[in-house]
């Protein structure tokens, strides 16, 4: 699997510095990380990253659904 995340970060860094992380999101295109417990559990990506992942993923599933017939 690649590793699209530019910055991980600590939960507790993403709670004093969200709005911080939200700029570098939405103006620099970055992904972000964020861990809890010295493990992932989310990403902060750019809207835009994140639309067309979900189109492709929608693709896939109609894609999988029409060769199952």
């Amino acid at each position: 699997m690649i590793d699209l995340t530019d910055k991980t970060v600590r939960s507790d860094e993403a709670r004093r510095n969200f709005r911080g992380l939200l700029d570098e999101v939405e103006h620099r295109g970055m992904h972000i990380t964020i861990q809890r417990y010295d493990k992932p559990a989310a990403v902060l990506v750019p809207v835009d990253w994140y639309e067309e992942a979900e189109a492709a993923w929608s693709a896939r599933l109609e894609q999988d659904a029409g060769s199952a017939k």
